[in-house]
Parts: C-alpha cells; structure tokens; sequence
C-alpha cells in the first residue's frame, strides 16, 4: 500500500432537508453549538475536543503537501519534488494502514458505501507505481503527467472520503467523550501498532498544519483540532509518549497560543 521508493467558525451540526433527514455538517469544529453559552468571566467556553478531526485535519496536511509537489514540478525542481513525494507516500501508507485496519471496519457497521473507499486505494497504487517509474527514469515530462493524473484520483478520493466518512462519525456515539472513546478504541490501534512511522506521521502532520493552518482554520485552530482530538483519544502512556512529538512539530509559537487554553500538556483522557 502506498507509494514504492519511498476564520474559525463554529457551525451549527445538523441542519434538516425537505425530507426530514438529518444533513451532518463536515466542519471538524460541528461539535459546538452556535448560541453557547459563556462563562462568567466572559470568555467564549472553549470547544469540545473532536478525535475524528485526526483523521479529516490529515487531509488538509495532505493537500498542502500536495501542492508543495505542484509547485516544485512547475518549476522542474525534480530534486524538491522527489523529496516531498517521498515523505508523502511514507505518510499516505500509515493514513491509509489506518483507515483499511481502523477507520472503515468501524465505520463499515453504519454505512455501506464505506466499501467502495478501498477500491479507490488500489486505483491509487496504480497511479503511484507512475509517479515512481518516471521519477527512476529521471523523466521530467513523463513525471509531471503521471503526477497530474495521481493527483487529480487523490483529491477526488479525500473529497469523497469526507462526504461519506465524516458524516457517519456522528453517529459513532452521542457526545463527543463518547466519540474519542470509539476512536480510541477501533482506530488507534492501527495507528500505534505502526509504532515509529506513527510518530514520523504526527511530525509531518503537526508540521504541515502549523505552517498552513486548513483551508478554513489559520494554523493554530488546525493544529489545535488535530492534537486536542488526539489527546482525547489517547490514554495517559500514549499521550506521555505523543505529546513532546506534537509540541516540538507544532513550534513554539504555535503550540505557546494553545496547550495552556486547552490544556494539551495534561495527561490522556481516556482511562485504562
């Protein structure tokens, strides 16, 4: 699997159609509720923390890394776009490994059409196997027409994993504890049991948010979602373990305007 060589708004969740069924909205921050109340003091109460938004936030990761290869092979830079195509594909196998082993089995019980989401990797390998041959016969042409087709199958396979995915997490559970405590449960396994490359996956994750934020989210808020959701999925010797590795690949500036808020530095919030 994978590659070889290698303005933050708070949206109300649920909005009804004309036929009476419940439309989940894909914003990773739906969990907060538009007319919150706030505290005494003032202060907007902070959101709920989102365990699935691991997930969703990678992809944004993934579409900025995305386009950091674009903007290397537009300017024929084959060296800088090898690197980026390396490191994405070592990433892109443990989100992948995760969501065959993780994410779709569970998600699979409450919709049928998660199925169809595996097919659509192995067309992706396929269209890797391009990108690597091209890259190893040092065809810059042949290269920039093979990444072009990867790419284009990529982002209509994110897109279409969050239309059918991240609407179905809302039913996982009713709250958002409850949610963590099913992502911890069926999805972390698959990423823990990758061991080191799990580690090399937050880095390259956390990384890429604190430089780009999301498409919707300036860089603190992305990070924040990412690792306030990881942190309530994981149990205090896995949060001993993964939270020095975010808190570096965050940088300081970064991590300094959200762990005291959010109290990212406190242990894991699942108990064992």
């Amino acid at each position: 699997m994978g590659c070889q060589g290698s303005k933050v708004a708070e949206k109300d969740p649920e909005q009804q159609n004309a036929g009476g069924e419940t439309k989940v909205s894909l914003d990773i921050n739906s969990d907060a509720k538009p007319a919150e109340a706030k505290p005494a003091d003032g202060e907007q109460k902070a959101p709920p923390a989102m365990s699935f938004a691991v997930a969703r936030n990678t992809h944004e990761a993934m579409r900025h890394a995305m386009k950091e290869m674009q903007e290397a092979i537009d300017k024929d830079d084959l060296s800088d776009f090898t690197t980026g195509w390396k490191d994405y594909c070592k990433n892109l196998e443990v989100h992948m490994t995760m969501e065959e082993k993780g994410m779709f089995p569970l998600l699979s019980k409450h919709n049928d059409k998660v199925g169809g989401l595996s097919e659509q990797h192995e067309k992706d390998e396929e269209l890797v196997k391009n990108v690597d041959a091209a890259l190893e016969a040092n065809d810059k042409e042949a290269c920039k027409k093979a990444f072009i087709a990867w790419e284009e199958h990529q982002q209509e396979h994110l897109k279409q994993e969050e239309g059918i995915m991240m609407p179905i997490t809302k039913v996982v559970a009713d709250s958002p504890v409850g949610r963590s405590k099913v992502f911890h449960d069926e999805v972390m396994p698959a990423f823990v049991d990758q061991g080191e490359k799990f580690e090399m996956h937050l880095k390259w994750v956390i990384g890429l948010l604190a430089k780009y934020g999301t498409q919707s989210q300036p860089p603190e808020v992305g990070v924040r979602v990412f690792v306030h959701g990881l942190q309530h999925a994981c149990n205090k010797a896995q949060w001993e373990k993964y939270m020095p590795i975010a808190k570096e690949a965050a940088t300081p500036e970064v991590w300094g305007k959200i762990s005291e808020k959010f109290g990212l530095e406190d242990e894991g919030k699942i108990a064992e």
